[in-house]
């Protein structure tokens, strides 16, 4: 049988937590990415308050990270 390292509970939640906020990241990334193609589509059928809701909802998403 492979030799398995003991790994302590501790380090078992930090990797569990690694992977969560990894994955946070990936999805914020994502929707920035969906959000910027919507704001274009939005500015170019001149959809302001369309235009406006987007914007917002992308700068919350900058200000988290």
């Amino acid at each position: 049988s492979t030799f398995m390292p003991e790994v302590s509970d501790l380090e078992k939640e930090k990797v569990v937590e690694d992977c969560i906020t990894r994955l946070k990241k990936n999805r914020v990334l994502a929707r920035r990415k969906k959000l910027q193609e919507e704001i274009r589509l939005a500015e170019t059928s001149c959809d302001q308050n369309e235009l406006n809701k987007l914007k917002e909802e992308f700068n919350t998403l900058i200000k988290k990270g």
